[in-house]
């Protein structure tokens, strides 16, 4: 069977087209490339087949994103921002990220979530910033808390991640924008 396809960029004009046959597993299967200038943004590919006097169609959405690649380092610190990776119940912990923009877009409004963990993966502190981050530009930022005095002995962590948006909003995992750090609490 011939599938014949097209797909449609974000302005509804027409940047591939052609047909594809249907294998034994009765997947047809064709490979399209963007050009590497393609606008950013839903796509559209749309898909139709007859046969033996029947037709069927469907369709599927794509997004092209480009550019946003984020290097993350987590180390923790003291409140001088010395580095330190032991840390008493009642003393305050920090922990310094830097997000250096690697990629060749700035990424507008990039949302930093940051979540400190105790010894049993319970979220103990919750912390998130929004900004630019140019393309080539690095932010540094300082999240912390005070542990509680009762804090139990173990290996505590703290988690980052970067989006374009909050999930609910459509906002999606920026490549690589992920990083994390052990400490440990002891009496």
């Amino acid at each position: 069977m011939e599938v014949v396809f097209e797909v449609r960029n974000p302005a509804g004009g027409i940047v591939a087209a052609g047909s594809a046959s249907t294998g034994s597993d009765g997947i047809a299967r064709k490979t399209v490339t963007l050009a590497q200038d393609a606008a950013i943004g839903d796509y559209s590919l749309y898909a139709s087949v007859t046969y033996q006097g029947l037709s069927a169609s469907g369709s599927i959405l794509f997004s092209v994103r480009r550019g946003s690649h984020v290097s993350l380092t987590v180390s923790m610190t003291d409140l001088q921002g010395n580095p330190k990776s032991t840390f008493k119940p009642g003393e305050g912990a920090t922990a310094k990220i830097v997000l250096r923009n690697d990629g060749g877009t700035d990424i507008r409004n990039a949302h930093m979530l940051v979540t400190f963990y105790d010894s049993r993966k319970v979220p103990i502190f919750f912390s998130f910033e929004i900004g630019d981050l140019g393309a080539g530009y690095e932010r540094t930022s300082v999240k912390g808390f005070t542990l509680s005095s009762s804090a139990t002995t173990g290996t505590y962590g703290v988690e980052v991640i970067v989006l374009t948006a909050f999930l609910a909003d459509g906002g999606i995992y920026v490549p690589d924008g992920s990083g994390a750090s052990n400490f440990e609490v002891t009496v």
